[in-house]
């Protein structure tokens, strides 16, 4: 029992080791990378669909945004909120009023270019994000 102190300090390095390894360990567990989900591929059916529905791409042409809003909303659930934006295909469709505390926003567009009456092409952007 010559070496008391010795044992002692090798067990005291030991538990402060496992210690600043525990630490190490939660940390790097909490830092870990959020997974986020891409909306944009739940964007494109939606445009798809206003492309090939007559009504749908009628309401384009004449920008009319209320009843593209209805169409739109039953596709996107509650969590998921949208906006949309019509505009000449040579000009950015903005998104009217960024979203507060949000993470990212997805976006997606199409030009509608026509129906069987008249040629006057449009831009239908639509913007999705998660609301928090």
């Amino acid at each position: 029992m010559v070496n008391k102190r010795g044992i002692i300090r090798i067990l005291e390095a030991v538990v402060a080791i496992v210690i600043i390894l525990g630490v190490l360990v939660i940390v790097s567990i909490s830092r870990a990378p959020v997974k986020e989900i891409d909306l944009t591929s739940a964007i494109y059916p939606v445009l798809e669909e206003i492309s090939k529905n007559a009504t749908l791409r009628n309401y384009v042409l004449l920008e009319n945004k209320t009843a593209l809003y209805k169409f739109i909303s039953t596709k996107f659930e509650p969590p998921l909120v949208f906006n949309i934006s019509i505009c000449n295909p040579s000009v950015v469709c903005p998104l009217d009023s960024y979203p507060e505390k949000t993470t990212s926003v997805y976006a997606a567009e199409r030009v509608i270019s026509s129906n069987l009456t008249s040629y006057n092409p449009k831009k239908v952007k639509i913007f999705v994000w998660i609301k928090t």
